[in-house]
Parts: C-alpha cells; structure tokens; sequence
C-alpha cells in the first residue's frame, strides 16, 4: 500500500507555521526541563541511602518537590502537544489509532504516578519500610509513559507503518522494528537524571544559604549526579546518532547550515555540562542544560521535518491569517510564565523561612 493514501488532508492554520515552529519547540523545551526534573530527582530520592534509621535528607527534601513539579510538567506538556497538533495532526492523529490502547493509558498513567509522589510526600515518616517501594511504582509508570510517547513519536515519523494497524486493528501496535525507538527513549531518560541531580544541586545550594549543614553534601551529590549521567548520555547520544539515516548524519556534518550549527551547538553545550558539572559550578551548569536541551529541541525539530519530507512540508499548510487567537495566546502565555515564576518564588522564600 501506497504510505501517502493514509495521511489525511491537514486543516489550514490561522498564521504562518514559523510561529507554531517557534512555540512548538519553546513550549517542548519548557515541558522538557520540568519532566526531567521529575523523572531523575524521583530516580535520584529513589536511590538516595539513609542514614540508619534516619531517611536521606535528600529523599526528604526532593519529596516535597516532585508532586508539584510533575504538575507543572503536564501543565507545560499541553502547549507543546497542541502545536504539535496544529502543524503535524495529520501525522499525529493517525499513529496515535494504531496504538489507541496504549496511547489512552497514559492519562491514567500518569494519574497513577502523581498520586503515587503524593503519598510518598505526605506519608514519607509514616511509612518508612514501603515509601520506595511506592515511589519505585512513580518511576515505574513514568518510565513506561516516556516510552509510549517514543513510539507515538517515533510511529508519526513513518506513515509506511500504519499499514501494521490493518493487520492487527486492535490498537495495540507499538513501533518495535523502529531503529531509533530505544536510543531515542534513552536519551530522554539518561538526560532525565543529569537534569534531577542538577536540581537536586540546587535544592541543597538553598539548604547551604539557609545554614543547613546537610546543603553542601547535597549539592556534591547532585552534580555527582549531574556529571556521570551527562557522559552517560554523550554514549547514548552517538548511538542514537548513528542509528538515524546516513542521509540526515550528512545534514548535520555540513550538508544543511541549520542541521550542522544546531548539531555543534548540542555537541558544545554537552560538553560545557560535563566542564562544569565535574567542577560543581551549579549556576554555570543550569546555563549549559537549558542551552544544550534548547538546541538539541531545534535540532529534533528539523530532523522530524527530514523524516515527514518525503510526504508533507510546512509550507504546503494553508494560512487562514486569524491574529487575535494567536497574540491572545502569547499574552496569556508570557503572563502564566511571570504567575508560575512568582508562586515559584513566594514557595521557595516560605521554604526558607520555614
């Protein structure tokens, strides 16, 4: 069967894709920093040892932020899925029904997963034989969604793959011939942990300003963090390279400017984590992460325009020009961004003081 008799005809859009592009990837960066914040400082409270009887000051300490940063993580994650939606639903859409089943667990998985971190931050003391055990479940769930977003990803990438759906209707597809599936999975996942021991860092720089004793042992423990799972992913990172098309790897070693510097940016700013992150310069390190990730986004992007070029270009969307929805949204989104970092503030500040 013929790929392109599968993909439905896309809707106009009400202004031009460069904005969607721009927010698209802006939003996604956002959702990225949050997510992984949650996925490794779970995993990082998750392997944290006790002091005797005494829980981790670190587990503690992180248990009070996962809830809340998770929720700010799906908040986030519903920009980027939208305008995903406005530029690619015609892509998206139909890979989400050949794994409809498992791409509708994932409310309930998450569901799961953020009341699983809430009993494990307001029972923490009460149940010090079985809270990893309930947090080892919040990672578990997590890990599981990551993975079905990477096949949902992954399956909107290549239309010659739906055709798999009539064989087996059901919904219960997954993407496992895909190359790319488990080097791409693992590089979100290996890239949460450097993210939750950054943050873990920077918790304990706030415990050290505020006279705890215990700041300054967690600050070394998260850059540990920080440092050896960014090596990590430089491994994970070439093997997800090398399994990509030859043809997109030319693009990046000059063949396109766009592929080429994003591709160097992403390659420089790993390497100013791994500088700064084994010298434990936390403030310099947060700089490296959000550039690195920020270029790493832009560099994903155009591949996904590479691998959709064969059937479908941006260009070819229809522009309705419709502005007042389009600033009506940025002005309410550049405002949630001042609320959030407000409230962000006025909790760390009553953290401080209590």
């Amino acid at each position: 069967m013929d790929p392109s008799l599968l993909i439905p005809t896309p809707d106009p859009i009400p202004a031009h894709s460069l904005w969607f592009e721009i927010l698209l990837v802006t939003t996604f960066v956002l959702h990225l920093l949050l997510m992984n914040t949650v996925m490794g400082g779970a995993v990082v409270a998750l392997f944290s040892r006790s002091r005797g009887k005494e829980p981790s000051p670190v587990a503690k300490d992180l248990s009070l932020k996962l809830p809340t940063s998770l929720a700010l993580a799906v908040n986030f994650g519903v920009a980027p899925l939208l305008f995903l939606q406005v530029l690619y639903a015609h892509f998206f859409y139909p890979s989400s029904i050949v794994m409809a089943v498992f791409k509708l667990s994932i409310v309930f998985l998450v569901i799961l997963a953020y009341y699983s971190l809430y009993i494990y931050d307001f029972r923490f003391d009460k149940m010090p034989g079985s809270r990893n055990m309930v947090l080892g479940f919040a990672v578990a769930l997590l890990l599981v969604v990551g993975f079905l977003f990477t096949n949902n990803m992954t399956l909107m990438l290549k239309p010659e793959y739906w055709a798999e759906h009539f064989d087996a209707p059901g919904g219960f597809n997954l993407n496992w011939t895909e190359p790319t599936l488990f080097p791409r999975y693992l590089h979100f996942m290996v890239a949460s942990l450097a993210v939750g021991g950054l943050f873990t860092a920077i918790l304990g720089q706030y415990k050290a300003k505020a006279g705890d004793a215990s700041g300054e042992t967690q600050v070394a423990q998260g850059m540990k963090w920080f440092a050896w799972a960014t090596l990590a992913q430089v491994a994970v990172g070439t093997w997800f390279l090398v399994a990509l098309p030859a043809e997109f790897i030319s693009l990046m070693m000059g063949g396109k400017w766009s592929f080429t510097v994003s591709f160097f940016a992403s390659m420089a700013g790993a390497l100013a984590c791994l500088h700064f992150g084994f010298k434990n310069q936390v403030r310099r390190s947060i700089g490296a992460v959000v550039f690195t990730i920020s270029a790493m986004a832009i560099l994903r992007h155009l591949v996904r325009k590479a691998y959709l070029a064969p059937y479908f270009s941006l260009e070819e969307l229809q522009v309705n020009w419709q502005p007042t929805p389009l600033f009506m949204f940025l002005a309410a989104f550049v405002l949630g961004l001042v609320l959030v970092a407000y409230i962000l503030k006025l909790a760390c500040r009553a953290a401080q003081e209590g």
